[in-house]
């Protein structure tokens, strides 16, 4: 399952979201509970504009795994879009132990 999510975070980084959701649905269905095929997903959701959709991928992973620093980056992430920059930096600061 990581060579999947390399191939489609790459595809991801590459800005083919299409072929990017394409190869996270084949891992997903052979893995559908794997978290971080479920935060790209989330990441994708981001990028195109669906904040509510992706922030609650997001915020469930946070919650379901606290220690997962990239589910709390990409609440940073969220705010962030949302305009939020104070949450942003609240999150990033917590994640630097300052």
């Amino acid at each position: 399952s990581e060579r999947r999510l390399d191939a489609a975070w790459r595809f991801f980084l590459a800005g083919n979201y299409e072929q990017a959701r394409r190869r996270l649905t084949e891992l997903r269905t052979r893995t559908p509970d794997y978290a971080p095929a479920s935060l790209l997903s989330a990441a994708l959701d981001l990028r195109e504009g669906r904040l509510e959709t992706a922030r609650n991928v997001i915020n469930t992973i946070a919650d379901q795994y606290p220690g997962y620093t990239a589910a709390r980056v990409y609440q940073a992430e969220v705010a962030l879009a949302e305009g939020n920059t104070r949450r942003a930096w609240e999150i990033y600061r917590s994640l630097s132990g300052c």
